[in-house]
């Protein structure tokens, strides 16, 4: 059996593998980014949104041990002590982004989320592969997930500090051909008081698109005033939820 898996693995059957996973991930970012806009979806766009988290959230794992088992069986002692060695040295970082990727899964911490930890109490303002950083009154701290864990965490309810705000925003109800998301989107990019930390979120709710949500990080908290006054300017209802 071995033999056989020996023999079929090689330098092309990486290449053509390799070739394909990249395609189907771009492929599941692709239908990821359709469904967050599909409102037609109605009560099924959460569901499939979830699934299509957790898959995007498992490949990225799956794909590396596909890869990695390939590339040992291509010769099996050479390629295996060379497998090892990085495992070995890279040890911290696998662990971290295990980590990570359980943290994500739970859906517990998110962008946005009001975090406390052992020695700091921040906004999540990005979540990358082997940490996040948290906002502060003193500025952006890097957590590792693998640390953060071990010394363990609280979502804090109540409101967001550091600037993180959610707003409910109506476009015009005669405006119905417009896609309001897109233009949301592309009119906030030229506001001045967002931190860019954190790319702003507009969700159509409630399967109406003239029904918005959006979550935004803006750089004071006095901001977020003005942000909703230039909103109600474009020509939209808006305000803090």
């Amino acid at each position: 059996m071995e033999d056989i898996l020996t023999d079929k693995a090689s330098w092309g059957n990486l290449l053509v593998i390799a070739i394909g996973l990249l395609i189907f991930y771009f492929a599941l970012q692709f239908l990821n980014k359709i469904v967050r806009r599909a409102a037609f979806l109605k009560v099924f766009q959460q569901p499939i949104k979830n699934v299509i988290r957790y898959l995007l959230q498992l490949y990225e794992m799956l794909a590396i041990v596909i890869l990695g088992s390939v590339f040992v069986l291509i010769n099996p002692f050479y390629h295996g002590v060379l497998f090892l060695i990085i495992l070995l040295i890279g040890f911290p970082h696998i662990k971290n982004y295990v980590s990570g990727r359980m943290i994500k899964l739970a859906n517990q911490i998110t962008k946005g989320s009001n975090l406390q930890t052992s020695n700091m109490e921040g906004i999540v303002s990005k979540m990358e592969r082997l940490g996040l950083n948290l906002k502060t009154k003193q500025g952006i701290h890097f957590l590792e997930y693998n640390k953060l864990l071990s010394n363990g965490y609280t979502i804090l309810a109540g409101e967001d500090i550091g600037g993180f705000y959610q707003l409910n925003i109506t476009a015009k109800e005669e405006e119905t051909k417009t896609n309001h998301t897109v233009k949301l989107l592309d009119l906030l990019i030229t506001a001045p008081y967002l931190d860019w930390h954190h790319k702003p979120e507009v969700t159509a709710k409630n399967d109406n698109p003239n029904d918005l949500e959006a979550k935004i990080l803006v750089r004071e908290e006095v901001h977020v005033h003005e942000l909703v006054a230039l909103i109600k300017e474009w020509g939209y209802g808006c305000r803090i939820a």
